[in-house]
């Protein structure tokens, strides 16, 4: 049975056809420069997000590198999607457009990806264009199995999600088959926790994950890869937005087989413009009180199992090696 890729994630519809739905073409759009909070007002339809990032990687006796570097996913409202994505699907117009872009130090942020969602509060993923490798996969051609060790109406510390993921990666826009990737994700919830990012106090779900992957693409070794990582994660409670992730990582690219490299990132919110995120910051200065005041006005969109869901799709949608330099060490 095909399912959704994503909550990872982290991200369309032929129905663009019949709603008249115009072209929205990524992949011919120019790498755009500047891109930062301030580019784009702050509504419920259009919003910005801003991750800094600092990255070690090492190998062996090889002395280690390390590089901090930020991300940005930009969330807007749009009423039609690619007809190249090959999507056909019953959830109506509109739907969320999510665009991320990297951005090195002294180098202009670059368009990485576009994925589009539905609009509904647990946003489920139509579709992700991978810009940079010119591929793409849609709810047709991803299969997810998801179990979830939870059998009480409330949330129990240590229950456990796992999330199998198997995905064919096409070629855009011709839709000739490309590779394919898949992911076994495990996830155990280790309960409410309020930790300060940003300079603000935040309330959190916070999920520890392992996970295993593997990409295979045609006739292309340097991008068949195999991950496997551990980390941990926190989400602000009531919006699911992703605050802070930490992980440990190795990668192995199969032109280089047996040789792997070792990662460790933290990843932590710096800017928003959020007005709904921002509405559930609470004052650190209050900290006496601020728990019973968290209950109170924490009137949560999202249940645990959702959250352990969505935490899932981030950490494969942010646990992606982004650090071409860092290969040198192959």
């Amino acid at each position: 049975m095909r399912a959704v890729a994503y909550l990872p994630v982290t991200l369309l519809s032929v129905l663009v056809a019949a709603c008249g739905g115009g072209s929205d073409s990524d992949s011919s759009e120019p790498i755009q420069k500047n891109v930062g909070i301030h580019a784009t007002p702050g509504t419920a339809a259009s919003n910005t997000i801003i991750y800094g990032h600092y990255q070690t990687v090492s190998r062996a006796q090889l002395p280690p590198k390390s590089e901090y570097f930020k991300t940005f996913r930009q969330t807007e409202v749009v009423n039609s999607i690619p007809a190249a994505l090959k999507v056909s699907t019953d959830s109506p117009a509109p739907y969320k457009k999510i665009k991320n872009f990297v951005e090195y130090t002294g180098k202009p942020a670059e368009h990485s990806s576009t994925s589009y969602f539905t609009i509904e509060a647990a946003p489920k993923l139509l579709a992700t264009l991978d810009i940079t490798n010119q591929w793409y996969n849609n709810l047709h051609t991803t299969t997810t199995t998801i179990t979830n060790s939870n059998n009480s109406s409330a949330p129990q510390v240590g229950q456990k999600s796992s999330s199998v993921q198997s995905a064919d990666l096409l070629q855009y826009p011709s839709g000739n088959p490309a590779g394919n990737r898949s992911s076994d994700v495990q996830s155990t919830y280790q309960g409410v926790e309020d930790i300060t990012v940003g300079g603000d106090l935040w309330n959190t779900f916070k999920v520890a994950v392992t996970d295993s992957r593997a990409q295979a693409i045609s006739g292309n070794l340097s991008k068949s890869t195999r991950t496997s990582a551990t980390g941990t994660m926190w989400l602000e409670r009531r919006t699911g937005t992703l605050l802070k992730l930490t992980s440990k990582m190795k990668f192995e690219r199969m032109d280089f087989p047996g040789i792997k490299l070792d990662f460790e990132i933290t990843q932590r919110l710096l800017e928003t413009n959020d007005p709904v995120l921002l509405q559930q910051r609470v004052n650190a200065n209050n900290s006496a009180t601020s728990s019973a005041r968290i209950e109170q006005k924490t009137v949560r969109n999202f249940s645990e199992d959702e959250l352990e869901s969505m935490a899932q799709s981030y950490w494969q949608q942010h646990t992606t090696v982004h650090q071409p330099e860092a290969l040198e060490l192959m």
